[in-house]
C-alpha cells in the first residue's frame, strides 16, 4: 500500500523494498569478477597478437639526400669485419643501416638483414651498420649471438644520424657505386624487399 504525504506525493513504505538476499549478492559479485577476468584475458591476448604482428616493411620514403652524394661515414668497425670509410667502398653498392640493440623493430629486422648479407656475401653490395645511441659492447654481443657478419660503426654524438636526417630507427639508405644515395627505407626491411630494391636500382643505373 502507499502512504500519502502532506505534499501530495505518494511514497512506498520501506518494507516494500526488500533487500537482495546474500545469495543473490554473491552471484552478482561472482559475475562481475568473471566479466573482469574475461576482459583482462582479451586484453592480454590482443597485446600478444599485436606484439607478434610484423611491422610494415620496406617502406620507401623521400629524403633530401636522394640523388646527392652520401654524407661521409668513417671509423673503425666494432665487429671483426673491417671498415674505414664509406668512400673506401666506392665502386660497390652499399646499404647503410642505422641500428640499436634497444630498438624492437631493429631486432625484428636483424634476421632479414643477416639473410640478405649472407646471400650477397662476396658480391657487389656491402651492408654497413651505423650504431645509433648504443654501446660497442651491446652491439658486439648482439651481432655475435644473432649472426651479423658485417661492419658496425659507432656514431659518437649522433653526427652521422644528423647528417642523414635519421628521425627514428631502423633507417636504411641505398648508396650506388658512385656514392649517390638512391633510396631510403623507413622502418624494418625484409631480405626479399631489399633484393627487389637493389634490382630496381641496378636497372635504373644501367
Amino acid at each position: 500500500m502507499t502512504v500519502p504525504h502532506a505534499t501530495g506525493v505518494e511514497t512506498v513504505p520501506e518494507a516494500d523494498h526488500a533487500p537482495s538476499s546474500p545469495t543473490t549478492a554473491r552471484r552478482s559479485r561472482h559475475r562481475v569478477r568473471w566479466l573482469g577476468a574475461g576482459v583482462g584475458a582479451i586484453a592480454v591476448l590482443l597485446t600478444v597478437v599485436l606484439a607478434k604482428a610484423p611491422p610494415a616493411a620496406n617502406v620507401e620514403v623521400r629524403s633530401p639526400l636522394l640523388g646527392h652524394r652520401a654524407p661521409p661515414i668513417a671509423g673503425p668497425s666494432v665487429t671483426p669485419y673491417a671498415f674505414t670509410s664509406l668512400s673506401s667502398l666506392r665502386g660497390r653498392w652499399v646499404l647503410v643501416n642505422f641500428f640499436a640493440t634497444w630498438c624492437v623493430a631493429c631486432r625484428l629486422e636483424q634476421p632479414q638483414l643477416a639473410r640478405f648479407a649472407a646471400e650477397h656475401r662476396g658480391g657487389d653490395v656491402q651492408l654497413v651498420m651505423v650504431v645509433y645511441d648504443d654501446t660497442a659492447a651491446n652491439v658486439k654481443r648482439f651481432l655475435a649471438t644473432d649472426g651479423g657478419k658485417w661492419p658496425a660503426v659507432l656514431d659518437p654524438g649522433g653526427q652521422f644520424a644528423l647528417d642523414y636526417g635519421v628521425g627514428q630507427i631502423p633507417d636504411t639508405y641505398l648508396v650506388d657505386p658512385n656514392g649517390i644515395v638512391v633510396a631510403k627505407l623507413a622502418g624494418a626491411s625484409t631480405a626479399t624487399g631489399l633484393d627487389r630494391l637493389l634490382a630496381l636500382a641496378k636497372a635504373r643505373h644501367l
